[in-house]
């Protein structure tokens, strides 16, 4: 299990979203999914939703609330309500996809990158040094 790894969004040389999860043997897990107030609603956490699964192309498992459970039906996520703690609680499930050809991979390798989070300043949001994987 590779587990706590971040990887973040860029556009136009800004990084606008990122997404906290773990790789188990059998599935990925999304932690966590944050985007730039000034850009939600373009479509930012549903392109990192999207290149994650076709990263590792394996399924996709994520807990929620009731707030965004329907950003992952909109995805093709399936949704099971679950009872933690006396609160409604959303299983979301998106099934691994089909394998992608060479040409897709190599577009989706160069817009998401691992950010190293000890060198990432949210003062300085333009300063982060980023590597490709």
């Amino acid at each position: 299990m590779n587990r706590g790894q971040i990887y973040g969004w860029v556009e136009n040389d800004e990084i606008v979203g990122i997404c906290g999860f773990d790789v188990h043997k059998d599935y990925v897990e999304i932690l966590n999914i944050a985007v730039a107030e000034n850009i939600r609603y373009h479509g930012v956490g549903g392109k990192m939703t999207t290149a994650l699964w076709k990263k590792y192309e394996m399924m996709i498992e994520v807990e929620t609330d009731d707030d965004a459970v329907d950003f992952y039906r909109k995805r093709g996520f399936s949704t099971t309500a679950t009872q933690k703690y006396g609160v409604r609680r959303w299983t979301c499930v998106l099934a691994a996809p089909k394998p992608l050809d060479q040409e897709t991979d190599k577009e989706r390798q160069g817009r998401i990158y691992p950010i190293i989070l000890s060198e990432y300043n949210p003062a300085c949001p333009g300063v982060v040094r980023r590597r490709k994987n």
